[in-house]
């Protein structure tokens, strides 16, 4: 199991630049960004949890329910990965959007 790691995120406005920036410190690093550069960080920490748990969901839906075994389950799921990252990279794309306006 992946171990806990503690981040600390603070606000800060730019000594050289007067700018609102957004620090974070943990693990060793010690980043300062601009602000749109943070939202998108946090968007994309929102996305890729979220395609996480539908991984496991899936996962556990292949493993449990239609018994097909971990290497079946792994290669459905590395299979299902790549069809979302195709719909994701898409703009106003999304496989979910699409099977509704049928």
């Amino acid at each position: 199991m992946a171990e806990t790691k503690e981040f600390v995120v603070t606000s800060l406005v730019g000594m050289n630049t007067g700018k609102p920036l957004v620090n974070i410190a943990g693990c060793g690093a010690d980043v300062s960004m601009e602000t749109s550069d943070a939202r998108d960080l946090a968007l994309n920490l929102l996305s890729c949890a979220e395609a996480a748990e539908q991984d496991l969901c899936l996962y556990r839906f292949l493993t449990e329910e239609m018994e097909s075994g971990h290497d079946g389950a792994a290669i459905a799921l590395r299979e299902a990965r790549k069809y979302r990252d195709r719909f994701n990279s898409v703009p106003g794309s999304h496989p979910i959007k699409e099977v509704g306006n049928g």
